[in-house]
């Protein structure tokens, strides 16, 4: 799987994805997250768990953070 820029496309929101910050060499786990207002990174709190054959994690809406590129986390055997 390849790494996708965020200016040409997002991920589909609360899917758990890698994320990467060229600019700053900042790498994330976390998901696209959206509320009434707008659509925002959230990050992973570190516990993960299965469901449906996918690694899922809680995550939390912190800073205002910017990623350059993104790539879903593959999904269990």
């Amino acid at each position: 799987m390849s790494w996708i820029k965020t200016k040409n496309r997002l991920p589909d929101t609360d899917r758990l994805c890698w994320l990467y910050n060229e600019e700053t060499g900042g790498i994330k786990l976390g998901s696209l997250f959206a509320i009434e207002n707008g659509i925002y990174w959230t990050i992973s709190n570190g516990y993960f768990e299965r469901d449906l054959g996918r690694i899922e994690s809680d995550c939390e809406l912190d800073d205002n953070y910017e990623f350059t590129h993104w790539q879903y986390v593959p999904d269990l055997p």
